[in-house]
Parts: structure tokens; C-alpha cells; sequence
């Protein structure tokens, strides 16, 4: 359950300020409570409360917008999977507060750019440690390319930073750089045809300690409108 708040003003400028406010509250699933092994019982529900302000600023006649926004959440018994104890736990208090800047552009018909970058800083505050698993650093940028509303082609770079494994802080996992490729064919105008690489460099990986990531996987399908 989630409930936010938002509000927008634009200046003649094109300059857009905008901020929200929300707060949420998440009860633990069935499975978090009750799985064998893994659950725990004595879990409390998850309540959070948080707020983004930003600003977004168009340029060269709306060829570029740029986006800066700061944002804040507070956590009560936030729910998390602790991998020293093999089961889901809750943290007393948590914040996490960043920065996330985005950069869109189309500088010509045929080529659309974008980029994002996300600064956290992610602490239980019960015990002054960083939240497992929640990188400082994350971003990725893409490249599509437009054919004449016949197909495009797209390259997407991602990267992952350095986190803590585990809530005790001791253990880490190294930053990775992941690749991944599409592309799209409009035979007709009720048929794409997609094609899509993940992982393209099959690069090794883990989200998770003691968990690799996916591999270099491919996929081909197609999608009918009617």
C-alpha cells in the first residue's frame, strides 16, 4: 500500500520544479513469513515515508532535457533477506537518501541518447552500517538508432557498483559493467519482429554472493496488434 503526493510547476523558461511526497507500508508475503528454512514468523510489517524534489531544464528547442532530483525515504522494520542467517529479517530504522540525474536527447531524427546515474547512501540507523546489497553507484546509458519507422537498434550499457554482501559490513561484491542489444522490425504495421541479447560479452557476474549472474542469453519473438 502506497500513497504519494505530487505536485509540478513550469516557468516560461520551460523549467519544470517538481517534488512529491508519499508514505507506504508493505506486510511480509506468506513466503517471507512461513517458507521452510527461510521464513521468519516474528516478522513485522515494513512502513516508509519519503520525499523527491527536482529540477528538469529543456535545451536546443527541446532536443536535450536534463533531470536532477534528491530524494529521502525513512524505513521502520524494513524487510530484508540476511544471508548470515539464511532467512527474511527486519531492520529497526533505515534511511536512504540520493541524487539521480537522467540526460535525453535526440539530436537528429534517425538517433535517440539517454543517460541515468543514481547516488545512495543507504544506512541502517540502527547500527550505523551500510544496507546489504545497495550499491553508492549505479547508471546506464543507451543508443537507439531509427530507421524510418521500419526498425531501430539499440545498445544499452549498465553498471552495477561495489556493495556489501552482508549487514555486518565485512564482506563485498565487486562493481560489473553488463551490455545488452535489441533490435526491432515493423514489417507491417500490426507485426514486430524482436530480437534481443542479454549479457552480450557474457560477462561473470553476481548480484548475490555465491550466485553468478545470467549468462549471454538470446531471444527472438514477435508481436501481433490487432
Amino acid at each position: 500500500v502506497y500513497k504519494r503526493q505530487a505536485a509540478a510547476y513550469i516557468f516560461p523558461t520551460k523549467t519544470k520544479i517538481h517534488a512529491s511526497y508519499g508514505t507506504g507500508f508493505r506486510a511480509p508475503s506468506l513466503y517471507q513469513i512461513h517458507a521452510e528454512f527461510y521464513g521468519n514468523p516474528d516478522l513485522k510489517p515494513e512502513k516508509s515515508e519519503g520525499y523527491d524534489v527536482g529540477v528538469t531544464q529543456g535545451f536546443f528547442d527541446g532536443k536535450i532535457e536534463a533531470d536532477i532530483t534528491y530524494f529521502s525515504n525513512w524505513f521502520d522494520n524494513l524487510i530484508i533477506y540476511d544471508l548470515e542467517e539464511w532467512k527474511y529479517q527486519n531492520v529497526a530504522t533505515a534511511h536512504t537518501e540520493g541524487i539521480e540525474f537522467a540526460l535525453n536527447t535526440r539530436p537528429v531524427s534517425w538517433l535517440r541518447l539517454s543517460a541515468n546515474y543514481t547516488w545512495l547512501n543507504a544506512i541502517d540507523t540502527t547500527n550505523n552500517t551500510w544496507l546489504p546489497r545497495r550499491p553508492m553507484h549505479k547508471g546506464s546509458g543507451t543508443i537507439v538508432f531509427l530507421f524510418k519507422d521500419k526498425a531501430d537498434f539499440g545498445l544499452t550499457g549498465t553498471y552495477f557498483g561495489k556493495r556489501f554482501n552482508f549487514k555486518n559490513n565485512k564482506d563485498s561484491l565487486g562493481g560489473y559493467f553488463t551490455v545488452n542489444l535489441s533490435a526491432r522490425y515493423y514489417p507491417t504495421s500490426y507485426l514486430t519482429l524482436n530480437l534481443r541479447f542479454q549479457n552480450l560479452f557474457d560477462r561473470e557476474y553476481q548480484e548475490v554472493k555465491g550466485y553468478n549472474g545470467l549468462p549471454f542469453m538470446a531471444f527472438l519473438g514477435a508481436e501481433l496488434k490487432w
